[in-house]
């Protein structure tokens, strides 16, 4: 009995060990929707500078990943093509994953024109130096936007072919915004900076200039600056919702059908009570 169960041990053992070796050494399926920060130039490096980063979510490089901050926490991973190198004193990364193939950057110019709806379109350089901006639905420029505004309300998507410039002390949403430079940068200057939304600009340069940066979102962008003191970004799954196009079809449908149906029956009963009356009158002159 003892040298059956022998037996059964060695044979079994061997194809556990090969099953997991297996599994272990298949190539990991990477999209560009895995991250929350996204790099897509092939020759200059990711570069991260200040004091301290708290990242909730991915990053991608598709050249070399070079963080300088002194606290650096990520709950999630680093991809790079290239290499790796943080150079603070306090470091915790959930994975690092160098030499990795390269991803496209994803092309959103169609998702984000849809999604913007009825966006007015503009043909100067548009800026926004008010205390407070109110963009309720979104607009669309063939140069550059310039805003000054400390506090910024509306769900809105900003679409310019040229440059994006946040010029503020203080900024502030409470709503969520898109950022998109077709062909230009997208620079963020100021002292306290509190973002929700995507800043995509697929072409460019995105740097920020800041003291404290709360972004909840997305960057994607061919090349991405952080320079400053404080980072904090978290990438949630509803991030996409704005992305989607905005379910307007039925609706749509309906308003256009109704007026017709009501128009019909209402010329139905104006015609049942003329006749009523008249029949009215006749039975009366009798």
């Amino acid at each position: 009995l003892c040298i059956a169960m022998l037996i059964n041990f060695v044979t079994v053992m061997p194809i556990s060990v090969l099953a997991e070796t297996a599994t272990e050494n298949q190539p990991v399926t990477r999209e560009a929707t895995d991250y929350t920060i996204f790099s897509g130039n092939e020759n200059e490096p990711f570069q991260l500078y200040g004091w301290k980063g708290n990242f909730n979510g991915n990053f991608y490089s598709s050249s070399n990943f070079i963080c300088g901050l002194s606290e650096f926490f990520v709950d999630g991973r680093i991809d790079s093509v290239g290499s790796i190198s943080t150079s603070g004193w306090m470091t915790n990364i959930g994975e690092r994953n160098e030499n990795v193939d390269v991803i496209s950057m994803p092309d959103w110019d169609e998702k984000i024109h849809k999604a913007a709806g009825d966006y007015e379109i503009i043909d100067d350089n548009p800026a926004y130096i008010e205390d407070t901006t109110v963009i309720s639905n979104g607009i669309k420029t063939s140069g550059d936007v310039t805003i000054g505004s400390t506090y910024f309300d509306g769900f809105c998507y900003i679409i310019a072919d040229g440059n994006i410039v946040y010029n503020v002390n203080d900024f502030q949403s409470t709503g969520r915004i898109v950022l998109y430079s077709r062909n230009g940068n997208i620079t963020i200057n100021g002292s306290n900076i509190d973002f929700g939304g995507i800043i995509y600009a697929p072409n460019g340069t995105v740097a920020f200039n800041s003291n404290i940066a709360e972004i909840n979102g997305r960057i994607f962008a061919d090349k991405i600056n952080f320079s400053g003191s404080i980072f904090n970004v978290t990438g949630k799954l509803s991030d996409w919702d704005l992305l989607k196009p905005k379910y307007i079809s039925k609706k749509c449908t309906q308003t256009t059908k109704e007026p017709s149906f009501l128009r019909v029956l209402s010329l139905f009963y104006s015609v049942l009570v003329l006749f009523w009356c008249l029949l009215l009158c006749e039975v009366r002159g009798r």
